[in-house]
């Protein structure tokens, strides 16, 4: 409720020294009435001073991406290797649009890559891939949007240090990249250059990534870890790395989580 809302009620129901002036021949339903339409406007007028502009934000080590409530894409930083996408390696110290794709739902970014995720379930990437991050194939950098074409209906993405993760609709995680610590969790230390299903996984609802390790969210509100595990970011009550997923049994209920270079939340 506004001041001006609250004023005009006082001065409508509260007698006062000073004479407000209101509409003629107004009855006191009419000005009953009139009150719940002056509050209403109120109300929406609050409502859209806070809608928020934007639908998410990312950051990598050295760039930064905003995807905005109409699906296009803002990026500024460091460019070195193409993370912003812009089609340049040029540095950007404020944000500036990235044409193509559009229709976004979703933005994540490792450390020098990134991750975008289309309102019809396909996943671009670009930026650094030394060691196959993009999940493209190849270890070559893109410094614009790529289609990877052998993901569809998926419904998130994260971006680790130098790996990724993607989860489909049907509720299964596809990893890709750097695994020198297990962070893919299929099991291996193999790097990866092309997405691949982890098939011990399955009715994730969500999933996050570290520098090098990884968090998923199952249906039944379990979380499960694998990955680096050298400041005790897999919270399974080690430092010892895991290469496969690991339930913590001490979590159930779960709802959400996040994961920061070294730790998890």
């Amino acid at each position: 409720m506004t001041l001006k809302s609250i004023a005009l009620v006082k001065n409508m129901f509260i007698p006062q020294r000073v004479h407000t002036p209101k509409p003629a021949g107004m009855s006191w339903i009419a000005r009953i009435i009139f009150v719940f339409a002056v509050l209403a406007c109120g109300w929406q007028r609050a409502a859209a001073q806070t809608t928020p502009t934007s639908g998410a934000v990312a950051a990598g080590a050295t760039h930064s991406l905003a995807l905005k409530s109409d699906g296009t894409l803002w990026a500024w930083g460091l460019n070195t290797n193409g993370q912003l996408g812009d089609g340049t390696t040029t540095q950007r110290t404020a944000p500036v649009l990235i044409a193509a794709p559009t229709s976004l739902a979703a933005v994540d970014a490792g450390d020098s890559h990134t991750l975008a995720l289309k309102t019809d379930g396909t996943v671009w990437v670009w930026g650094l891939n030394t060691n196959g991050q993009l999940g493209d194939g190849t270890t070559t950098q893109r410094t614009a949007p790529f289609q990877l074409a052998s993901l569809t209906t998926m419904t998130a993405v994260a971006g680790g240090g130098s790996h990724s993760l993607a989860l489909k609709g049907d509720g299964t995680v596809w990893v890709w990249g750097l695994n020198t610590n297990g962070q893919l969790g299929d099991g291996t230390t193999t790097q990866r250059t092309a997405p691949f299903k982890l098939t011990t996984l399955t009715g994730i609802t969500a999933i996050a990534a570290g520098a090098s390790h990884s968090l998923a969210l199952k249906n039944d509100g379990t979380i499960w870890v694998w990955g680096l595990n050298t400041n005790g970011q897999l919270g399974d009550g080690t430092t010892t790395q895991r290469t496969a997923p690991f339930q913590l049994a001490s979590l159930s209920g779960m709802t959400g989580l996040a994961a920061g270079a070294s730790h998890s939340l």
